[in-house]
């Protein structure tokens, strides 16, 4: 795999309501940066909650346990090229990658 860049998770840490009654606003922030691939994504897309989503990269990692709603990422050249929801993960086991499409 070609490495060429970075996808970090968001994580939510916080919130709730505080022995006074006032909300206590949860604080997303971005975990460790793990290497990938990506690619822009010249994939189909598909309708989700009755939405058309054309994914806009496809990201591979080496397999792992992997879980996010939302991903940050970085190209080599440390440009954050944005934060996006992900669309799907697919474990492909037996190329030892994990595709998430965003």
């Amino acid at each position: 795999m070609i490495i060429n860049g970075t996808v970090q998770c968001e994580t939510i840490t916080g919130g709730g309501t505080a022995t006074n009654g006032d909300t206590i606003p949860a604080i997303p922030t971005w975990g460790e940066p793990i290497e990938c691939n990506i690619k822009a994504s010249s994939g189909t897309g598909r309708y989700e909650d009755g939405v058309f989503k054309i994914p806009s990269y496809e990201v591979l990692i080496e397999t792992q346990d992997f879980a996010a709603d939302r991903v940050q990422l970085t190209d080599s050249r440390n440009t954050v090229l944005g934060a996006f929801q992900v669309q799907d993960i697919q474990f492909l086991d037996f190329a030892g990658m994990v595709k998430i499409r965003l």
